[in-house]
């Protein structure tokens, strides 16, 4: 016989709707230009934890948990359908002109090129450079013994010095 399961809780829906627009707003922003909108995003989101819901078992996880991992699996999901969609698109100039990100000797060249101008720094705006790469903004910040701002600054500087040799678009 089958255990009859609660409905989700307000408590839960509002932590659900707030998880999915968050997500929805990351995905959109992640995502090519107009190729999703956020409204259609976070109403498919919301359905997919409404759906699933029936499944939750309390003695496996908490609400916030299944709720959490039902989004990542469907952002999951719909990242993979973006990008077998960008792999159809027909080949046009425009395509032809964008390099593709997978291409191993561009992801060569674009390491080299940035290496130039990373090593044309001074050291501090060197290692600050260096900390980004595998942390955040707060982590590097903290690490150099600045605030954050100051390193947002010193940074803008950088990102100068990118654009004058031809390479802020790689960044």
């Amino acid at each position: 016989m089958p255990i009859a399961h609660p409905s989700i809780d307000p408590a839960t829906l509002s932590f659900a709707r707030t998880l999915v627009r968050i997500k929805a707003r990351q995905l959109v922003r992640r995502s090519a230009r107009g190729s999703l909108n956020r409204a259609d995003v976070e109403q498919e989101l919301l359905l997919e934890v409404l759906l699933r819901w029936p499944k939750y078992d309390p003695a496996r996880a908490t609400r916030e948990a299944f709720v959490e991992q039902v989004v990542r699996s469907r952002v999951c999901t719909l990242i993979r359908a973006a990008r077998r969609r960008r792999v159809g698109l027909p080949l046009t100039a425009a395509a032809l002109q964008r390099p593709d990100p997978r291409d191993p000797i561009r992801c060569v060249d674009v390491r080299l090129d940035v290496q130039l101008v990373v090593d044309g720094l001074r050291p501090k705006l060197r290692e600050a450079c260096d900390h980004l790469r595998r942390e955040s903004q707060s982590d590097a910040a903290r690490f150099m013994g600045v605030n954050r701002s100051s390193l947002m600054r010193s940074l803008a500087r950088t990102r100068q010095m990118f654009a004058q040799a031809d390479v802020d678009s790689y960044l």
